[in-house]
């Protein structure tokens, strides 16, 4: 009976994981997508100064976040967007 209890434990866990995972995820890419369309918003109307401080904040984003992506993300692609 141990066992089925490890099991299902182990499994209850795994989901609470990978959704966890799926959250945080979906989060970074709303927050970056976000501040990626200010920028080239700034970028296509000419607004140069708002355009280096919102470039500078997409890069604290990603230095903040690159490293937690990585752990969970794949590789490549990582590789290739960053």
């Amino acid at each position: 009976m141990k066992r089925i209890w490890f099991a299902i434990t182990f499994i209850v866990l795994s989901l609470i994981m990978c959704v966890g995972e799926q959250i945080y995820i979906e989060d970074v890419y709303k927050d970056f997508s976000s501040m990626l369309s200010k920028a080239e918003y700034y970028l296509e109307n000419g607004k140069k100064n708002e355009l280096s401080t919102e470039v500078e904040s997409i890069k604290r984003y990603w230095k903040k976040h690159n490293n937690i992506l990585f752990s969970v993300s794949d590789h490549e692609t990582l590789n290739d967007f960053g």
